[in-house]
């Protein structure tokens, strides 16, 4: 009589080809989130949505600003232009009554400049440690003649890339802190980055 001999049936799936697998869907899972975080791009037009930005009324008043220059500053359109530049971007300021730029520079040195706004100014910008937030560091003198210290973070918001938030904190010589968050939203569809 012949002995029957239990024999393990060969895998359906052999274990190499399911490590395979697990490697391949790893990467495909990274090379999507890398595609998804593709480089911010703040090139464009963006014009400021003061419904959806915070009122600086107050940040305004604690510089010197008077009640008319306050209540002109708050109604008036304003439009960042950005444009990338060999160094930098240089972002030109547009409102009915003035227009400025600044040019920022990401070498990591500080530059002193002349702002037509603020005067004389201390300026450092660079990426934020993961490349998504640019970060503008002033020092100035306020026009109330207090020493004053303003860092504006800009990230572009959102899948669609459309809006632009800025968050401005200003902090006076005397201690006094302010903070305002404004929106911006793209005026062009050319440059979504």
């Amino acid at each position: 009589m012949t002995r029957w001999r239990w024999q393990p049936l060969p895998p359906l799936v052999k274990p190499s080809r399911v490590a395979q697998l697990v490697v391949f869907a790893i990467a495909a899972c990274a090379t999507t989130a890398w595609a998804e975080d593709a480089p911010i791009n703040f090139t464009g037009t963006w014009k400021l949505d003061r419904s959806a930005s915070d009122p600086m009324r107050e940040m305004l008043k604690a510089q010197g600003y008077n009640a008319l220059e306050v209540s002109i500053l708050e109604k008036v359109p304003v439009t960042q232009v950005m444009t990338p530049t060999s160094d930098g971007l240089a972002i030109e300021i547009r409102s009915t009554i003035i227009r400025t730029s600044e040019q920022l520079h990401f070498d990591g040195h500080a530059r002193s400049e002349k702002s037509s706004v603020l005067g004389p100014v201390i300026r450092l910008s660079r990426w934020s440690p993961d490349g998504r937030q640019l970060l503008t560091m002033i020092r100035y003198n306020a026009k109330c003649g207090l020493g004053a210290e303003m860092t504006v973070t800009r990230t572009i918001a959102g899948a669609e890339r459309s809006r632009l938030m800025q968050e401005t904190f200003v902090r006076l010589a005397d201690g006094r802190e302010f903070k305002a968050r404004q929106v911006f939203v793209r005026q062009d569809a050319g440059s979504r980055g």
